[in-house]
């Protein structure tokens, strides 16, 4: 009994307290008035500067390697269009695909006669 009413009594209190308290963040030791950017002076620590640099490597490089592929997965569409282009000549014309010439593109002079009775 007695230990049900010492907790009940810890709990009234932390209610208390958090009711009764100001609305404090923690952390936040700025100002509202800071609108200017202050430099936190980092661009003079070499390790920082180092950290920087090779982020920056490390992101170029995956940057170029992108575009490696990129540039090989042209060629191979270039590839394929070559190959298309190669089949549809065969298709339109049989003679170039198979290195002959039948002369089928010389005009014949046909005349037609035609009778009128």
């Amino acid at each position: 009994m007695i230990l049900e009413i010492i907790v009940l009594i810890f709990f009234l209190t932390l209610i208390l307290l958090h009711i009764l308290q100001d609305n404090v963040i923690e952390g936040a030791t700025g100002t509202i008035e800071a609108k200017k950017y202050q430099d936190p002076g980092l661009s003079k620590d070499a390790l920082y500067l180092a950290t920087v640099n090779a982020a920056n490597i490390s992101y170029l490089k995956d940057q170029m390697e992108l575009t490696e592929d990129a540039q090989g997965d042209l060629a191979a569409m270039e590839d394929d269009i070559t190959a298309l282009e190669d089949g549809l000549e065969a298709i339109a014309d049989p003679d170039v695909a198979a290195d002959v010439d039948l002369a089928d593109d010389e005009e014949e002079d046909i005349e037609f006669e035609i009778d009128e009775d």
